[in-house]
């Protein structure tokens, strides 16, 4: 340090100092911007963009809203909604997806963006009593619904074969795709009767009891058997005591002597 001082006084008492002192000048301020360069780069830089503090984004999906803008404060990143979407299985307020994704590398005050669920869509249930199933149908349709079982019921103060009403009830509201399940005036299409007993009957008596009982004889299969007469039922597809459709068929199997 001591000689570069002595040069330097030499160089200054010189007639030439003029010439000298810039490209010392010149030197001094390169050496002091690469200094500042240097400690901006390895020092400054590092704590502004706070380079080496990644770490993974956290598993957001499945989790409600509310749970999730926790877990990302207590990490010093933000939360921001994109969208949110209907879903007819995950409740509202709950996280669809996210981005970035779940372990990827993020820095502190990252903004996450989400989509949230909105729920199902609801629709109402259309008013279908004095409409005939047919009708029913293409009305739930319009509506995003299904329409199910029928059962019937006796009602004097509709035509037959009406719906009466719904499960669920005409005006609710329901979750699109929701099964409809309809309550339908009976006449004597839809009546419903009660299998008799026919095994042990001649065939010929087995098909007048059908025939009262506003049922019809399906079909007729034969099993040898040498004890019983000829004719005999021994079996019925319906059993006994069963309610069934007026005009629903009943098959029989009877006894022959040969094939």
């Amino acid at each position: 340090m001591g000689r570069l001082t002595k040069v330097y006084w030499r160089m200054k008492a010189s007639r030439h100092w003029p010439l000298y002192r810039w490209p010392l000048y010149a030197g001094v301020v390169f050496f002091i911007l690469l200094f500042f360069a240097f400690v901006g780069d390895v020092i400054v830089m590092p704590l502004v963009t706070r380079h080496g503090d990644e770490f993974p984004t956290p598993a957001l999906v499945g989790k409600n809203l509310r749970e999730a803008e926790t877990i990302l404060k207590i990490l010093d990143l933000r939360i921001e909604i994109e969208s949110y979407q209907h879903s007819p299985s995950i409740p509202e307020g709950v996280v669809l997806d996210q981005y970035p994704p779940a372990q990827a590398m993020v820095k502190a005050d990252r903004r996450i963006k989400v989509v949230v669920s909105s729920g199902a869509r609801i629709t109402m249930v259309p008013f279908l009593r004095g409409y005939t199933v047919r009708q029913s149908q293409f009305m739930l349709d319009e509506a995003g619904l299904m329409i199910g079982g029928e059962s019937y019921t006796r009602n004097d103060s509709l035509p037959p074969g009406v719906v009466v009403g719904s499960i669920p009830a005409g005006g609710g509201s329901v979750p699109v795709g929701t099964i409809v399940n309809v309550l339908v005036n009976e006449n004597d299409e839809f009546a419903l009767v009660t299998v008799p007993i026919l095994v042990g009957e001649n065939i010929k008596k087995a098909e007048n009891m059908l025939d009262l009982r506003g049922l019809v004889l399906g079909s007729v299969y034969h099993e040898v058997d040498s004890v019983l007469l000829p004719g005999t039922v021994v079996n019925q597809s319906v059993a006994a005591g069963l309610q069934v459709r007026r005009g629903s068929p009943v098959d029989l199997t009877i006894t022959s002597e040969t094939w």
